[in-house]
């Protein structure tokens, strides 16, 4: 049951929990959407790089809640707002960002 750890009002998701997620090895697809130069600093394994401009055409995959990312989760979240008014309803924007990611991994 994902309701305690993903939260559908505000479509985002926390560091713990994407980290549950990614331990039960639940179908995940983990979308950053930061400048090519951020990506060089740090990332997520198995992330898709996407340019953020393509929120209105972007088509997450139906069989796997999509995570996206950016630095501190204005981008994404804004990215996420876009896919979900589109129709999109399994996608969510990472909490924090890659910051709260490597906050909660040290």
């Amino acid at each position: 049951n994902h309701n305690k750890t993903i939260d559908k009002k505000a479509f985002t998701i926390s560091s713990e929990a994407l980290q549950a997620l990614l331990i039960k090895k639940e179908m995940t697809n983990i979308i950053d959407i930061r400048q090519a130069w951020e990506r060089q600093l740090d990332s997520i394994d198995n992330a898709i790089f996407i340019p953020a401009s393509t929120a209105n055409t972007y088509e997450p995959p139906s069989n796997a809640a999509t995570i996206v990312y950016c630095t501190t989760g204005y981008r994404s979240q804004l990215f996420v707002e876009t896919l979900q008014q589109r129709g999109f309803n399994q996608v969510y924007s990472l909490q924090g960002g890659i910051q709260a990611w490597k906050t909660f991994h040290r």
